[in-house]
Parts: C-alpha cells; sequence; structure tokens
C-alpha cells in the first residue's frame, strides 16, 4: 500500500514539475520586452548575412522599417518615409536618429530600382541600416 502512495506522490509531483517549468518558459516568450529583443536580434542576424544569403536593399529596408516598428512601437508600415520619420520621433525615437532611420530609407529606396550596375554602392547603406538596428537593439537593454 505504501508503494502505490509513493508512486502516486511521485506522479504528482513530477506533473506539477512539468506544469511549472512550462509556465516559467511560457511566461518568458509573453514577455513583451523580451519578444521585441528576440525580434531585433533576428533581424540584426539577417541584416549581418554575408555573401550569397546578404539581403537585397529592398529586403534591408523592409527590415529597417520593422526594426524601428518593434523597438518604438509604432506603426509606420505603408506610410511614406517622411511621416513614418515624424511617427517614429513622437514614439520616442531621437530626432537625429530619425533623420538618419530615413535618409537610409530613402538610399536603400533608391539603390532597390537602380540600375544593377549601380547598386554596388549601396554598402554604406547597408552598414547604417544594420548599425541603426544594432543602436535599436541596444536601447532596449
Amino acid at each position: 500500500m505504501n508503494v502505490k502512495i509513493e508512486q502516486s506522490l511521485l506522479c504528482d509531483l513530477a506533473y506539477l514539475g512539468v506544469l511549472t517549468g512550462l509556465g516559467v518558459r511560457d511566461r518568458s516568450l509573453r514577455d513583451p520586452r523580451r519578444k521585441r529583443e528576440r525580434e531585433l536580434d533576428a533581424i540584426a542576424r539577417e541584416l549581418a548575412r554575408t555573401g550569397v544569403a546578404t539581403p537585397t536593399t529592398a529586403r534591408t529596408a523592409v527590415l529597417l522599417r520593422r526594426a524601428a516598428e518593434v523597438r518604438y512601437t509604432a506603426d509606420v508600415e505603408g506610410l511614406p518615409v517622411g511621416d513614418a520619420a515624424a511617427r517614429l520621433t513622437v514614439s520616442g525615437m531621437p530626432a537625429e536618429d530619425a533623420a538618419r532611420w530615413k535618409e537610409t530609407l530613402e538610399r536603400l529606396e533608391q539603390l532597390a530600382y537602380a540600375p544593377p550596375d549601380a547598386r554596388g554602392a549601396g554598402g554604406a547603406a547597408l552598414q547604417t541600416a544594420a548599425d541603426l538596428v544594432r543602436r535599436f537593439r541596444e536601447g532596449l537593454a
């Protein structure tokens, strides 16, 4: 009889341990700040890829917009660059960063439609985009 009680107690404790472990992990997945950190990390990793996997200028522009939305919790999707920069400034982005963000996006959009031989000059814009995303991520810490 004692064996049955001990087995039942062990099963109950194991079940409780599993539920507790799932609850802790689940809470960290739902934490808005950590969720934003994970998303900015994923964007930074994608921008850091090199070689054949290097993101195009159009993809970099999309990632830069998304990173600003995530960092400053502002919806700028579909807005013209100037309006998006103004909304981000209202949401807390420093004016200097907003100006740099706007310039970088405009340059990336120009490069996206440039002839293929002119696109090689876009390295500075790609690097600036990666730097801005890194600043956004550091701002969350």
